[in-house]
């Protein structure tokens, strides 16, 4: 094993080294379990149950690092944490009963030999929760649309003549997707636009041209009888051969908003629990946190009922955490 350090690297042995894995709160122990058989299959601990490998849970991790960036948490705090991934969003929700840096402070006007070590603790309120609402529930949603749009029921007729296209189709929507603002959501005007070219060439591959002008009309004409007040999309490009899809934003927020909601509402039932109800600070991290449509929604829904903390870095927080835990464990009581 091989450690890149500044300008040199430093040669370890497997052994030498402490894992630490973080794994959702939400993981019963059998998940758990699975995580050290693989980690023991691929050889980076000797036997499963080795102390070599520290299982962390996420939103712990989360925590540790926050109350070191934020300095913001007291003996009494309750956080919420909201680990909003991709696939998942996990919740945990502890008390602060201790603090490093209230620690520190007593430390000051104590002799080396009676000082206390710092320590975070903490003590869960409830049970972890979550659910599958994470960011890829809103591709899921898009690909829905697609398929309804392209006339191909779970876009299956695609998927078998060239699967690469339909990883290309979410390329292109996941610029669409981070690009949207709390302004774009709100206001529902505007549009964004994205290249169908190779989803086109590829239905028409071997047989009639599929061209996008009439999909689009007959797309719309659908939507007229339906009435769903979305408006219609547009298209983009030479005439005659255009490849670019024109979606109004009252079309893409259908996307994003079953998902949110599903967060937001399950967030608001954890706070009319009785140990929830002088809840402090909502903390908002992972992949999903960095969303300025799930920030506003959250900022907006629990407006002067938390302090909403977004660590500058929301996707590395969890990291930083994990190896700050790795190298004290005794950093965080449960």
């Amino acid at each position: 094993l091989t450690l890149a350090t500044k300008g040199t690297n430093l040669e370890l042995e497997v052994s030498e080294v402490l894992w630490v894995i973080t794994v959702p709160s939400i993981w019963q122990e059998a998940d758990k379990q699975f995580m050290r058989k693989a980690a023991h299959k691929a050889k980076i601990i000797p036997r499963p149950e080795s102390a070599d490998l520290i299982l962390a849970l996420e939103p712990e991790c989360a925590v540790i690092a926050a109350e070191e960036s934020e300095k913001g948490f007291l003996t009494g705090d309750k956080v919420l944490t909201l680990d909003c991934g991709g696939g998942t969003v996990d919740i945990c929700c502890v008390e602060v009963t201790a603090t490093r840096f209230e620690t520190k402070v007593e430390n000051k006007d104590l002799p080396p030999g009676e000082q206390k070590r710092p320590t975070l603790r903490l003590r869960q309120l409830i049970e972890p929760t979550g659910g599958n609402w994470g960011s890829t529930y809103i591709d899921q949603n898009f690909l829905s649309f697609m398929s309804y749009l392209l006339e191909d029921p779970r876009l299956e007729k695609l998927r078998n003549k060239n699967p690469g296209a339909i990883l290309e189709l979410l390329n292109e929507f996941e610029q669409v997707k981070t690009s949207i603002t709390e302004k774009d959501y709100v206001s529902m005007k505007g549009s964004k636009a994205i290249n169908l070219a190779e989803i086109l060439d590829t239905m028409s591959a071997g047989g009639t041209e599929v061209k996008l002008a009439d999909l689009v009309e007959t797309y719309n004409f659908k939507c007229e009888e339906k009435d769903n007040g979305m408006g219609g999309i547009g298209i983009l490009g030479r005439k005659g051969h255009e490849t670019n899809l024109v979606m109004p934003m009252a079309l893409i927020k259908t996307f994003f908003k079953p998902v949110i909601d599903k967060i937001l509402n399950e967030v608001e039932s954890l706070l009319m629990k009785d140990e929830l109800l002088d809840l402090t600070h909502l903390l908002l991290v992972g992949g999903f946190a960095e969303s300025d449509v799930l920030q506003h929604e959250l900022s907006d829904r629990l407006r002067d009922r938390v302090k909403l903390l977004l660590p500058r870095r929301p996707t590395r927080v969890v990291q930083k955490g994990a190896v700050e835990y790795g190298l004290d464990p005794a950093i965080i009581s449960t």
